[in-house]
């Protein structure tokens, strides 16, 4: 079937665009679009799922939906950017940015997570369950109290700042050990 075949009006209700600029100060984010040379739109809401929220890039492209096949009643139902396509396989999805962060549901069930800079969680509670291990790479620092239920097996040397005490501190600090020890020599 030719275009030829449509009527004007059905023709008219697609457009794919070039996003020259956004907006996001309003309830709903607003694009500036150019549909052609000689027809650009501004103040084209941009819908999107919800739960989810993005802001593209100039640039992007735009499909945008013209109500009734009037020009001036644009709703921007989808957006892409070539510039910033990750390949994957079958069946998996990702979130990313332009500048590489990414979270990435891949084959075999697993999660990748990528930030080019930090990661902040923040929560009452924060659980963390692994079956086989929790593996932490880097320098790691925890501020406030540390509850360990199991052993604590050191693969190197063990330092402390302050004191080390034995249970409930029935019998005092390391220190204190250390000094009744060295006195009976």
């Amino acid at each position: 079937m030719s275009a030829s075949n449509f009527s004007p009006a059905l023709l008219s209700t697609l457009g794919l665009a070039s996003i020259l600029a956004t907006r996001d100060d309003a309830p709903v984010k607003a694009l500036q679009v150019k549909l052609s040379p000689l027809e650009t739109r501004d103040n084209v809401p941009l819908v999107q799922q919800y739960g989810f929220s993005s802001r593209p890039k100039p640039g992007a492209n735009a499909v945008v939906l013209f109500l009734k096949g009037d020009r001036s009643q644009g709703v921007t139902i989808a957006t892409t950017d070539q510039r910033y396509v990750l390949h994957l396989s079958e069946g998996e999805a990702a979130l990313h940015t332009d500048e590489g962060d990414h979270v990435y549901l891949k084959r075999g069930r697993k999660i990748d997570v990528l930030a080019g800079a930090e990661v902040d969680v923040t929560a009452p509670q924060v659980n963390i369950v692994a079956s086989t291990q929790c593996h932490i790479t880097g320098p790691t620092l925890v501020t406030g109290n540390m509850t360990v239920t199991g052993d604590v097996i050191g693969m190197q040397n063990i330092r402390a700042v302050q004191d080390v005490t034995d249970r409930n501190l029935a019998h005092g600090s390391l220190a204190t050990l250390r000094d009744a020890y060295n006195a009976h020599t």
